[in-house]
């Protein structure tokens, strides 16, 4: 009301709600302007009409709106957010229209071709998406599923609570698995070259992959099929969900989109996000038969499994533009509720490599008592007392 208020010498016509019309080319046709939302039959309509524009994308929990406006500059006017009524006379005195070059004519027939082209040869390797859950994660793990890209193949180990996965992620094959992370892993490799797969890309259950996860790892195991490939991991805050503007965890490389990046410390390897080929996945279980089951619970398996990488000579390959998205929940740190997993772990992780893994997470314990290093052997010995009153809870 204020707009027209503000616009008295415009005649505005509303569509939606009560006023639908089954098809709404003549009054396209007959508009001076319209303004509209940023969805993808809008434009389309707005494109074969010819018809002036001013576009206000919505928000929409994948951004689709705001992403396809940005293609938009100098075909239409866009405006974020709803502009103040004293703008709107200027808005709609504009005609900066050029819908030529959204080309509709011959789009049905471009887009059969891609579609009757892709099915002769999708191209792509077959690829599945690995993760472990349980109903913990059910509602992350439903973000993830839905995400995915069509064509991809995708597996849950559920660690418990196989039947509710199953339910939640009817577009997921759910098996039910171990609680041991390492061994779950493991199998979800299995099953995954069981039902096809020539590419594995390994995702945790909280991560959103991005439009561009897949086909990074893909296009970097087509230059480097030896190698095991990571990406970037974005942590989203409370109440964000996304998978545009990646804003990159500053602990691990972050390659220019498309470059492959040498590792030179495995150390720095997380389970959250990586990718290899089935036939490294076989050399991988040849030479050291793949995630070590021998850590129990939580933390230190994937430190020891690039560890694996890096003495059996398989490269780590850092690649850009892969991105993947964390989702919040709440974490502890140190992680109390893990303490005695994570100094089994540590100590079975210093028998074998003769240093210690998490040590930040250690040293944090030891300084509240709940730990103690012991020189000879050197190891940490857990005080059993401490358990019950974790600092802090």
């Amino acid at each position: 009301e204020a707009v027209q208020q503000a616009c008295p010498q415009y005649r505005f016509t509303f569509l939606g709600g009560d006023n639908h019309v089954d098809d709404p080319t003549e009054l396209l046709q007959s508009a001076g302007i319209a303004v509209t939302a940023g969805g993808q039959n809008s434009v389309a309509d707005l494109a074969v009409t010819d018809t002036p524009a001013v576009i206000l994308p919505q928000p929409r929990p994948f951004t689709e709106q705001k992403l396809g406006a940005q293609a938009l500059a100098g075909l239409a006017t866009v405006r974020n957010a709803f502009p103040a009524p004293d703008e709107w006379p200027e808005l709609l005195r504009r005609r900066d229209t050029d819908w030529k070059r959204w080309q509709t004519d011959g789009a049905a027939r471009r887009a059969a071709q891609v579609i009757a082209g892709v099915a002769a040869d999708p191209g792509q390797r077959p690829t599945c998406v690995v993760t472990l859950a349980d109903a913990n994660r059910k509602d992350h793990l439903t973000h993830q599923v839905n995400l995915m890209p069509m064509g991809v193949d995708h597996v849950t180990v559920a660690l418990a609570d196989a039947e509710a996965l199953a339910k939640a992620v009817p577009k997921s094959y759910v098996v039910q698995g171990p609680r041991n992370l390492a061994a779950a892993r493991n199998l979800g490799a299995k099953v995954a070259i069981e039902r096809g797969a020539e590419v594995l890309v390994f995702l945790d259950a909280d991560c959103l992959a991005s439009d561009a996860l897949v086909p990074r790892y893909a296009a970097a195991l087509q230059h480097r099929p030896e190698a095991v490939v990571a990406g970037p991991v974005t942590y989203m805050a409370q109440g964000e969900m996304r998978v545009t503007e990646p804003d990159p965890h500053p602990a691990r490389p972050n390659p220019a989109p498309g470059e492959l990046v040498d590792a030179d410390n495995y150390n720095l390897f997380w389970s959250l996000s990586f990718a290899l080929t089935a036939d490294t996945w076989g050399r991988i279980e040849r030479g050291f038969g793949g995630f070590d089951p021998g850590y129990e619970g939580y933390g230190g398996e994937d430190t020891d499994f690039a560890r694996e990488l890096q003495r059996h000579r398989i490269p780590l390959v850092w690649v850009g533009g892969a991105h993947a998205y964390h989702q919040w929940h709440p974490v502890s740190s140190p992680p109390w509720e893990h303490l005695a997993d994570i100094v089994a772990n540590a100590n079975r992780f210093h028998d074998k490599w003769g240093t210690f893994p998490m040590e930040g997470w250690l040293e944090a314990f030891a300084a509240e008592g709940a730990v103690v290093k012991q020189d000879a052997p050197e190891r940490y010995i857990l005080q059993k007392h401490e358990l019950q009153h974790p600092p802090g809870k």
